[in-house]
């Protein structure tokens, strides 16, 4: 499912291409450039969704040049190009997949709606690199979104 949108103040990132003619093809009114509200969550799927890269490899090649060229990316690292959209907004809350942020294909989703066995089944079994982990943290910060921790006071 291709098509995303939102639900009250939660969007999805996740450029929302609609299945079509590249020409006619463009990401719905409330995705293009994610909630414009803080008071918001974005986030750049779901358990219900593929994974990012599973998503991308699963477009045909003028829709990926579309998602290349409206993000002006070069695609060679959706995942994180789509977290670092997702990051940039103005959102109160980003919440980013595992299966994302490992850059994991669809072998890693974790569930297909309307589809009764197969599903629930894929596990973390790692902890993230200390490569992801660095770079989920440089851009985590690079965004303000850093957790803020109180010291108690003396």
């Amino acid at each position: 499912n291709h098509v995303v949108g939102h639900v009250g103040s939660v969007r999805l990132s996740r450029t929302a291409w609609i299945s079509g003619s590249t020409s006619t093809v463009h990401p719905s009114a409330s995705c293009r450039t994610g909630p414009s509200t803080p008071d918001s969550v974005v986030y750049c799927g779901t358990h219900d969704n593929d994974t990012i890269c599973g998503w991308y490899d699963s477009l045909d090649e003028g829709m990926r040049d579309h998602v290349r060229r409206y993000l002006s990316i070069d695609g060679r690292d959706i995942a994180w190009q789509l977290m670092r959209a997702a990051e940039s907004s103005v959102a109160d809350l980003c919440i980013l997949t595992v299966q994302d942020i490992f850059c994991y294909g669809t072998w890693a989703r974790m569930n297909v709606p309307g589809v009764a066995k197969g599903n629930w089944t894929w596990r973390m079994v790692n902890t993230i690199p200390g490569w992801n982990a660095d770079r989920l943290r440089e851009l985590t910060a690079l965004y303000g979104r850093l957790p803020v921790y109180n010291s108690p006071k003396a």
